[in-house]
This record gives C-alpha cells, structure tokens and sequence, in this order.
C-alpha cells in the first residue's frame, strides 16, 4: 500500500497551499457579503409585501445566477435568485476524482429577513 494523501506531494500541496486559500477567499467572500448586505439594508427598508413582491418579480429573469471564478484558484461562487431568497454556493472547479464542481459551502437568506433583520435573528444562518 503507498502513502497516505497527506504524505504524497500533491497532499501537502493541499493542505499546506490550496485549502488555506481556499479559507482565506471564503473569509474575503463572507466580509463582501456581509458588507454588500449592509449597504442593502441602508438604502432599503422595504415593507413586507414590497419584499414578496420583489420574490414575484423573479420570476420575468431566464437566467438567475450570477457566476464569479476568483482568480488564482479553482473557486467559483454562484448567487442565485430564487423566489423567496437567495442562495451563494461556493464550487471547487478541480476536483481530483471527479469532473463535476464540488460544492464547498453554501449559505442563504430569505428577502423577508433582509426587509426585516430582527426576523433574522430569531434563526441560525444555515451552513
């Protein structure tokens, strides 16, 4: 039996350079958001059905996703706008046995806890 993942080159590499910077770039991600989520809330305030109906609005979009590949490294992140919130997943586009984007984390958050923030606080932001 050969070495463990970790013990091989392309494991250290890992682990010593790909998995730091993929947390630093989720950290960098998180405070954008968090900021972008706060200039939202200073400039709107909309009432309750003004929320629903921004939800009922989406519907007229083909296309609800916005794709961002951060540079220098095999991260994308994806927002989508759904009908009652919207939804950020972050894909590892390498993957070492697979074609398919493996998802790396993923949050949301409905437009009726971004009208109201005190409905937010009630919940856990899901992971």
């Amino acid at each position: 039996m050969g070495p463990e993942f970790f013990q091989t080159q392309m494991g250290r590499r890992f682990y010593e350079a790909t998995m730091p910077m993929i947390a630093e770039n989720l950290k960098r991600l998180a405070k954008v958001n968090e900021g972008l989520l706060e200039k939202m809330e200073s400039r709107l305030t909309p009432s309750e059905p003004q929320a629903a109906q921004a939800g009922e609005n989406l519907s007229q979009f083909k296309d609800p996703y916005v794709n961002l590949e951060i540079p220098d490294t095999d991260l994308t992140v994806q927002v989508k706008l759904e009908g009652e919130g919207v939804v950020v997943d972050v894909f590892l586009t390498s993957s070492l046995n697979s074609e398919e984007p493996q998802s790396v984390a993923s949050v949301w958050k409905l437009y009726d806890e971004m009208a109201n923030p005190d409905l937010a606080d009630d919940e856990e932001t899901p992971e």
